[in-house]
């Protein structure tokens, strides 16, 4: 690590910007297969993923010479080397953080100085994505779920993060708390790593009930409740940010 040099950053960027085709994948795929007790390398896994056009031919596989990561996916990169570099930096390792330099001399990044339009859904909007939600949990159970994550982000004006298991926090039952007056609260832990309690809307209870009986679980949560608050369907705990989005991307595709 004390040997690479900017333009090796650099280098590492042109090869994330323009893989072997072999290194791509058209689909999520678990890197490891649990198979008689053992884990295996997943043959159809690959580091890197190129997505299909939503209202392509799906009978035609997408050309992955024409892959290119998302602005974010290469800003995500550097993130992930620059903070490594810090950490050793930190514990004396190394002296210096050659990708905080590279990252602005990397030829991929593309400044936008543009007035962008922040995009939301209008309440009508809203609604009729919460009813489809609602129509796919009478006839299928698993969307009762997919309900109470959707009915959440609208009600409660909640990011996807703040629903998320994360390594410093892990969003349980118990979070939801009355206080003395008969009012709903929520605890979450939002932007700047800072605790705040929201309130909890009458509207938004019968939801609440609704996914807590569809887990088994009484109809409100207790103080000392330890259940996630949006649970994996398979394995244990809370779901991340990204099997979270992956929830609400199918219902708005349904949508």
């Amino acid at each position: 690590m004390d040997q690479l040099r900017k333009s090796d950053i650099l280098d590492y960027a042109d090869f994330c910007w323009q893989p072997p085709t072999s290194w791509i994948c058209l689909a999520n795929y678990d890197k490891f297969l649990h198979t008689d007790g053992c884990f295996t390398q997943n043959p159809d896994w690959a580091p890197f993923k190129l997505k299909s056009p939503k209202n392509g031919n799906p009978d035609q596989k997408p050309d992955k010479k024409k892959y290119k990561p998302p602005q974010e996916t290469l800003a995500a990169t550097f993130t992930a080397i620059i903070a490594f570099y810090k950490y050793l930096m930190n514990e004396e390792y190394l002296y210096g953080n050659p990708a905080q330099i590279a990252k602005g001399d990397c030829r991929h990044f593309i400044k936008d100085a543009q007035v962008k339009e922040v995009r939301r859904l209008t309440e009508s909007q809203w609604q009729y994505v919460v009813d489809v939600t609602h129509e796919l949990a009478e006839q299928v159970p698993i969307f009762e779920r997919s309900l109470f994550v959707i009915c959440a982000l609208k009600t409660l004006f909640l990011r996807i993060s703040e629903l998320s298991e994360r390594p410093n926090w892990s969003p349980e039952m118990r979070h939801f708390w009355q206080d003395s007056d008969g009012n709903w609260w929520l605890k979450i832990y939002g932007k700047d790593r800072k605790l705040r309690d929201i309130t909890v809307p009458n509207s938004f209870i019968p939801f609440l009930k609704r996914y807590r009986a569809f887990r088994g679980l009484s109809p409100l949560p207790g103080s000392g409740e330890s259940h996630p608050i949006v649970e994996k369907i398979r394995g244990q705990g809370g779901m991340t940010s990204r099997q979270l989005t992956r929830i609400v991307q199918e219902v708005f595709d349904k949508a």
